[in-house]
């Protein structure tokens, strides 16, 4: 019998159909998929839709908040006394989300990030933030390869979006696709390039880091280079990147619709560095995902208020519960100064 009910918003996408497969294998859920044409109706465009929703222990939003923004529906949940969990990584989205809701009262609790990035790289930077010091967080995946039409929405939209970061104790704007340091990843070392990833303000969020930084480095690197050339105006010119959405929509969501990558991260600062490598990284996000709900139903007490998945669960619980669901899809490596803490 059920202990827990799980309603999965968007659970029929790219990541959402693997969220919900691994969600499944959890002991004790009934996971209901909720859509716009589901049987389980809801549109996150109209409120009038949001009381399906009523009596879940959790809500996990798999949708695309970069079309679609989850701002009404997440302010529902923390006024209904319900559980919600983010999945984007939007950073305008998350930002905003963040401003708004952050110390917000309410009986309900919003959670922002879950999968691989969000998710393990907020576990990943929050663990070196703690040890003291300056965090930077390394992300590297391949865009051609198998991605829904959310990925490619917020890939067209990352490049002509300013990337937020922080040095000592200020936020500090860089311009679309600026040029990043080389990092070492497990797979080796790799130019990179800042993108708007929402890691950099929600680990100062949640830590109170001085120092964040987040860089991407795609796959292939020949990427990087390729877009340092193109123009500033060109970025930002909208036909730009409706072009480019169309053309990475092709690829991902058709021509390479069954394609996995490797994923790879990195968080390193002044007291260590943690690394992971992902076989099959919308896999693993799927994965993450069903580690991260499982661990915040077993919480004794829900929280309350808008809060970042890494100020409610720890790195260490959620990687022994990911292991169990899908054993040898990722490799984490730690490594920590003489006080650390693994």
């Amino acid at each position: 019998m059920a202990k827990h009910r799980i309603i999965a918003i968007g659970g029929t996408g790219y990541l959402g159909s693997r969220a919900v497969e691994a969600l499944r294998k959890v002991p004790g859920l009934e996971v209901v998929v909720a859509s716009r044409r589901g049987e389980t109706r809801i549109d996150l465009g109209d409120p009038s839709t949001f009381s399906v929703l009523d009596g879940a222990d959790l809500v996990v939003d798999l949708a695309d908040a970069t079309t679609t923004r989850p701002d009404a529906v997440a302010r529902y949940c923390l006024e209904k006394g319900l559980r919600f969990l983010e999945t984007t990584s939007d950073q305008t989205v998350i930002d905003g989300m963040l401003r708004d809701l952050r110390g917000t009262e309410g009986p309900g609790s919003v959670i922002l990030g879950a999968g691989i990035f969000t998710g393990l790289s907020n576990l990943m930077g929050a663990r070196i933030a703690r040890e003291g010091g300056t965090v930077r967080l390394g992300i590297s995946t391949s865009p051609y390869s198998g991605a829904g039409k959310g990925t490619v929405a917020l890939m067209a939209a990352a490049l002509s979006t300013e990337a937020i970061a922080y040095k000592d104790d200020k936020r500090v704007i860089h311009p679309p696709t600026s040029k990043g340091p080389e990092i070492e990843f497990p797979g080796g070392r790799a130019p990179t390039l800042r993108v708007p990833f929402p890691e950099a303000v929600m680990i100062r969020t949640s830590t109170g880091a001085a120092t964040v930084d987040v860089f991407f480095a795609p796959k292939p690197s020949l990427l990087v280079y390729a877009f340092l050339v193109m123009p500033a105006f060109l970025l930002r010119a909208r036909w730009f990147a409706r072009l480019m959405g169309a053309y990475f929509g092709f690829l991902r969501t058709k021509l390479l619709a069954r394609s996995g990558t490797v994923s790879e991260l990195v968080a390193e600062g002044d007291r260590g560095r943690v690394s992971l490598r992902a076989n099959d990284g919308m896999h693993a996000g799927g994965v993450a995902i069903a580690a991260i709900i499982e661990a915040l139903l077993e919480k004794p007490v829900a929280v309350k208020g808008c809060l970042t998945v890494d100020e409610v669960v720890s790195l260490g619980e959620i990687m022994k519960r990911f292991e169990r669901l899908e054993p040898g899809l990722c490799t984490l490596q730690e490594n920590y100064a003489e006080n650390g803490r693994p």
